[in-house]
């Protein structure tokens, strides 16, 4: 379990398959141990256990973490360690998976024995010689998940958005600003009238929306510029004195007549 000059970050540590199977799905955020790793560690090649056997996943890791320091209950057994309860069975340490990463190719405890990385499966944690530093650099890996820049994305936009007016809707666009359309309108144009009808703008008078139009058009001035006087409508017809001395002698006549 010696150090191995220039490879003291990256460390070959035995977990469980069902300890693995929980960190890839993240339901397991900590690995909890009960000794503190050299400051420099922040790589662990999980091995995992019979019967896989094999190292299939690469771990990037916090320093070691005591009792309180999580405060994150969204992890198996993070609030328990964070309680106490683990330290009744000898867990003072946790670790903290910030980053998972899958190797393409798995390698097998027959590859660690046969190119002299390791003569069995590691009982603690072994560190990373040198040989096996240089073969996994060419190890082509795939991200399974990173922690770390979900929360740098989250610092640097607390509101989810990507800058911007806060207090704007996302969607919000300003529009453009238009400028105001004239209402004055060269000698001679036209606008719509009523019912069809166009009026000239050469000073006639608006039309109200009940008014007829025909009667609107009529001139209200002579030719000279002077007002026209409106006729006056001819007096009722008099009717002839003797018409009304008829009417009275043949109301007398027919009373008389009555009498008899």
């Amino acid at each position: 379990m010696g150090a191995e000059t220039g490879c003291n970050r990256d460390i070959i540590i035995s977990i469980h398959p069902q300890h693995v199977a929980n960190i890839v799905s993240r339901a397991k955020n900590h690995e909890f141990r009960n000794y503190l790793l050299p400051a420099d560690v922040t790589r662990f090649l999980i091995y995992e256990t019979s019967p896989t056997s094999a190292i299939k996943y690469i771990a990037t890791i916090s320093r070691g973490k005591r009792p309180g320091d999580i405060r994150d209950p969204s992890g198996l057994r993070n609030d328990e360690f964070d309680g106490g309860l683990l330290e009744q069975r000898g867990v003072r340490y946790a670790y903290e998976i910030r980053r998972l990463d899958a190797l393409a190719t798995p390698i097998t405890l027959a590859d660690l024995k046969r190119n002299g990385w390791l003569g069995g499966p590691p009982q603690k944690y072994c560190f990373v010689n040198q040989p096996m530093r240089d073969a996994l650099s060419a190890a082509s890996l795939s991200l399974v998940f990173d922690r770390t820049a979900v929360a740098a994305a989250a610092v640097a936009s607390p509101d989810g958005g990507a800058g911007g007016d806060l207090g704007a809707p996302p969607d919000a666009k300003q529009k453009p600003s238009q400028p105001p359309t004239s209402r004055r309108r060269r000698k001679g144009a036209s606008t719509p009238g009523v019912a069809g009808f166009d009026v000239k703008l050469l000073g006639a008078p608006a039309l109200t929306a009940c008014q007829d139009p025909a009667v609107a058009r009529r001139p209200t001035s002579s030719p000279a510029g002077g007002v026209t006087k409106r006729r006056k409508p001819p007096p009722p017809t008099a009717k002839p004195i003797a018409s009304r001395a008829k009417q009275g002698l043949l109301q007398s006549w027919l009373e008389d007549s009555a009498s008899q």
